[in-house]
């Protein structure tokens, strides 16, 4: 065995600085033992300090009598002191060694695996959206990195008073980075980077104590689409009012047209019967008698009673059906439309309004049409190929206003959602013949 003050002075300096060491590193076990709420580790740790610590300054005890005086000590009852084996004083600094390290392990695995202040802090600030706490003055309690930064960019200043900074993102002055989208309850604020970020606030009540939570979250692809339905929405509300318009205008132009062909027509035939009589009163040659010649004036004044020209109210329906092309839109028509020229007027009233809805809420390609007579009464069902609807259908605006024309026409109408939507609008026959 070596004795203890036989061995090198540098060679014991260097076991004092590592005791020095271990013995921080187990200050630091017993602290955080004490913070984390693992009391149960300072029945291990402690012993090991206080063993570190009684060899440190044995130790450091012998360095000086040998260092600093030269000599051993007179004393015959501290030579064992000085004799005491070098090996067995290493192996106790091993011993220290590895309880300090396992220690030091328990520690970090503890709180690697356990819910702390530190752990939560984390958590909150790898969250993609904003978030902070804060007392009801605006003290912050509780804030991540996300918040942080947003503050910054919207106010230019560190996020400090949480108050003051929702009261900026509702109607305060904000930097000339940012803007403004929306205010009220849910603030919406596009940064310099073209991103929209829409902050909330919520009371909260924990432990009897009122907490303010204020949240921001990325709305840039939501803000997108809600401003591509937008103007989805007025490009159909155009073609509606277009479709509208056909519906207003195409019986004026329809009637119009058929006064102006009957009107060319007319006048043809009283130039032809003219020109006929003429002939016949100058005794000319020609093949004509006089019943033809009377034949050609009743028939001339059948045109002005407009009893010879058949109204063709098809002509309405075809403007209708030209105008849903255009629309992107095909019309499958199942039955026969009947002659009478009122309710031509509704069936394509309702044809407009079931086109409009199926191409604005369904994004329908196709509009089916069934009509058939049922007890004097003509029943049009109106279908389509497009999404079907995601609850029931609220009646307003146009089919508010197509239903009340029905009532009054002496019909009625009907919509059902499931399992698609349906339009079923009843009409009262005033006539048998129907346009094959």
């Amino acid at each position: 065995m070596t004795a203890l003050y036989t061995v090198h002075q540098n060679i014991r300096g260097i076991v004092m600085m590592m005791l020095y060491f271990l013995s921080l590193i187990q200050i630091g076990c017993l602290i955080a033992s004490f913070e984390g709420k693992t009391k149960y580790l300072v029945k291990y740790i402690l012993p090991v300090f206080l063993l570190t610590f009684t060899e440190l300054i044995f130790l450091r005890y012998v360095n000086k009598q040998i260092v600093v005086y030269g000599e051993l000590p007179s004393e015959k009852r501290w030579n064992w002191l000085f004799q005491f084996p070098a090996e067995a004083a290493g192996l106790m600094v091993l011993i220290i060694g590895i309880f300090t390290f396992l220690s030091l392990y328990r520690i970090l695995k503890y709180y690697r695996n356990s819910i702390t202040v530190s752990s939560i802090k984390e958590s909150i600030d790898n969250l993609p959206t904003g978030l902070s706490f804060s007392a009801p003055n605006g003290r912050i309690l509780l804030a991540n990195h996300r918040m942080e930064v947003l503050c910054h960019a919207v106010t230019g200043m560190d996020f400090q008073d949480a108050e003051q900074f929702w009261n900026i993102l509702c109607s305060g002055c904000v930097c000339n980075d940012a803007e403004r989208i929306s205010e009220g309850n849910t603030p919406s604020i596009r940064l310099s980077d073209s991103t929209i970020w829409t902050f909330g606030k919520k009371m909260l009540t924990v432990e009897d104590h009122t907490v303010v939570q204020i949240t921001a979250a990325d709305t840039t692809d939501l803000y997108e689409l809600s401003e591509e339905l937008k103007e989805n929405n007025r490009d159909l509300t155009e073609m509606n009012s277009r479709l509208r318009q056909y519906g207003e205008n195409i019986d004026s132009f329809v009637r119009s047209r058929e006064v102006l062909e009957t009107k060319m027509r007319i006048h043809n035939e009283i130039g032809q019967a003219l020109l006929a009589s003429r002939s016949y009163l100058l005794h000319e040659a020609a093949p004509l008698q006089e019943k033809d010649i009377l034949k050609r004036w009743n028939y001339i004044v059948a045109l002005l009673k407009q009893e010879s020209v058949p109204q063709d109210f098809r002509r309405t329906w075809n403007y209708f059906v030209n105008a849903a092309n255009s629309a992107g839109v095909k019309i499958l028509l199942e039955g026969e439309l009947p002659d009478n020229e009122e309710i031509v007027k509704l069936i394509v009233a309702a044809a407009a309004e079931a086109l409009t809805n199926a191409v604005r809420h369904a994004g329908a390609d196709e509009l089916s049409m069934k009509l058939y007579e049922s007890e004097n009464k003509l029943e049009v069902t109106f279908t389509n190929n497009g999404r079907r609807p995601a609850g029931e259908i609220t009646v307003g605006g146009g089919l508010e206003a197509l239903r009340l024309r029905l009532e009054e026409a002496g019909g009625s109408m009907k919509i059902s959602a499931r399992p698609h939507f349906v339009l079923n609008v009843t009409l009262p026959m005033t006539t048998g013949r129907v346009l094959s």
